[in-house]
């Protein structure tokens, strides 16, 4: 459930049988939409049909902040709530916290309404997503403390240094492990998402050694947390990177 629409994988009985069943069980609930296959695009957008209601735009809550969300224009997650926590539990007072790939803002929105960080920064490619990450912040009131910025990640003229660095694009994070290295101060964490095939933790780590050799840097994984199964034999995984120069 998204706010007030609900999203189902698939129909296992006859379409009325599932939307009244359904309501049923969430009265609120003012759209159902089924997915048609996987994420698409570049910006990772699901393919729904509508099965009941008309509106897929929804303020969904999560740990005491508000969302402005459409799930047919941006990728959003409502069961990567408890790991958004579990980072943003982990900041500490003054901190400057870079959100990558930061979607709608639920990683900066409770990063700054839940934590006593200086400043967040994220940054969002998709221009609908990075629009209601905008609005998000201003939603939220965390104005003070929030910044957004439009575009690549690799593109932004960062002009700081970051305490924490969070990365949640487990297909394709280790493109930009590297910058994340480079924006990372001495003795910053980096959040790298990554997908974990056959329990395979070696590969991961290898990527990460690979990169810090190249920037000549140390680092030490200080916890691997599985966040999530994208199949069988796939896991989505954080592996929370300690930098030292």
């Amino acid at each position: 459930i998204i706010g007030d629409i609900a999203v189902i994988s698939e129909l296992t009985v006859e379409r009325e049988k599932a939307i009244e069943g359904i309501l049923e069980h969430h009265p609120g609930v003012e759209t159902i939409l089924l997915k048609q296959g996987g994420l698409k695009g570049e910006f990772r957008v699901g393919d729904y049909q509508k099965l009941y209601g008309e509106k897929t735009e929804t303020v969904h809550r999560e740990f005491g902040t508000e969302l402005k969300v459409d799930p047919t224009k941006t990728y959003f997650s409502e069961r990567f709530s408890t790991e958004r926590n579990r980072i943003v539990s982990k900041i500490e007072e003054g901190e400057k916290v870079l959100i990558m790939f930061a979607g709608v803002g639920p990683f900066a929105v409770m990063a700054a309404k839940n934590a006593e960080p200086e400043k967040i920064t994220s940054v969002e490619k998709n221009p609908e997503a990075c629009e209601y990450l905008k609005e998000n912040i201003k939603r939220n009131k965390i104005e003070d403390k929030a910044e957004a910025f439009c575009g690549d990640v690799k593109n932004i003229d960062y002009t700081e240094k970051f305490d924490r660095i969070a990365m949640p694009l487990p297909g394709s994070a280790d493109k930009f492990l590297g910058l994340a290295m480079e924006l990372a101060e001495d003795k910053g964490v980096i959040h790298y998402y990554r997908f974990l095939e056959n329990e395979n933790w070696k590969e991961i780590q290898e990527e990460i050694r690979e990169e810090a050799e190249k920037k000549g840097l140390d680092f030490k994984v200080v916890e691997k947390t599985v966040t999530g199964d994208r199949g069988p034999s796939v896991k989505r995984v954080c592996l929370d990177i300690k930098i030292s120069k």
